[in-house]
């Protein structure tokens, strides 16, 4: 099994990074800025596909919003919904 990522995925974790975006290395999920402590979404990019998730509140269980092909990562779209939900509490 080869730890390489795909071009696509590259792009899809340069996008998010540029979004504010920071991986922890302990769990592996992206979390927004102010950290895993207080996010309210999270992402994982993986296998050739992203999942988000978002949770309503901080002692929530996290839901699945979306899973897709990181080929299918449109980073305006992705930019739009960041602007309009909140990411912390």
């Amino acid at each position: 099994m080869s730890s390489r990522i795909s071009p696509a995925e590259q792009r899809l974790v340069e996008a998010i990074l540029s979004e504010g975006f920071r991986l922890d290395i302990q769990d592996g999920w992206f979390y927004p800025p102010g950290g895993n402590s207080s996010a309210l979404v999270r992402l994982s990019v993986y296998g050739g596909q992203y999942q988000l998730h978002r949770r309503r509140k901080l002692k929530e269980p996290w839901m699945i919003v979306v899973t897709r092909d990181a080929e299918e990562f449109d980073i305006q779209s992705f930019h739009s919904w960041r602007e309009t939900w909140p990411l912390t509490a």
